[in-house]
């Protein structure tokens, strides 16, 4: 089985972060979640790995950065989803990665998303010349399978529609989650 780990930490030097996840063997990514202009960062791990102990890897990227001194805020496993929910499963979830030109209206992508249950958020090393890259996500706890990609697709069409250009949508499931909570205020 292929799975991605990701693993958030309090954290305010991210200098630091970069070059403790360099040495443990991990990407750093920096998640800027926004909801009705209230932003929130989020310092997090980013690692793909295959193999059956998702759990042993897990607690083998958490314990390094333990010993470094972070604090775990959360601990969080996806898989690629089969047609067939995993036993584990806890939600679906999906991100676009949208490529904006400098002038486009930021309020018609809110508008979108507020119609159709997206959430705005930006990894903040993600960065280019000519344009701003967005990402929106979409999360459900209770769809099938067939239904989540059916509310993908949807959004796709609305994308094209509106000749918002985006260049990756990753759709995943969700078999462990060790703080859901940290996303109340953005999901």
């Amino acid at each position: 089985m292929e799975y991605e780990i990701h693993v958030t930490v309090s954290n305010s030097n991210v200098v630091s972060f970069i070059n403790d996840c360099q040495t443990i063997g991990v990407k750093p990514i920096v998640i800027e979640t926004e909801k009705e202009e209230d932003y929130n960062k989020q310092v997090m791990t980013s690692s793909k790995h295959s193999g059956d102990s998702y759990m042993v890897t897990l607690k083998n990227i958490s314990n390094h950065l333990k010993e470094k001194g972070y604090l775990i805020i959360r601990e969080k496993v996806e898989i690629r989803p089969l047609p067939i929910k995993n036993d584990n499963h806890i939600y679906y979830e999906s991100h676009f990665r949208l490529k904006l030109s400098k002038e486009f209206d930021r309020n018609i992508l809110k508008v979108l998303c507020k119609n159709h249950n997206f959430h705005l958020s930006k990894n903040l090393f993600k960065k280019a010349v000519d344009f701003d890259y967005q990402m929106i996500t979409f999360r459900h706890y209770n769809l099938s399978f067939d239904g989540f990609n059916t509310v993908i697709n949807n959004m796709k069409e609305e994308l094209m529609k509106l000749k918002i250009p985006f260049d990756k949508v990753e759709i995943e499931e969700c078999v462990y989650d060790s703080n859901i909570k940290v996303d109340k205020n953005w999901i």
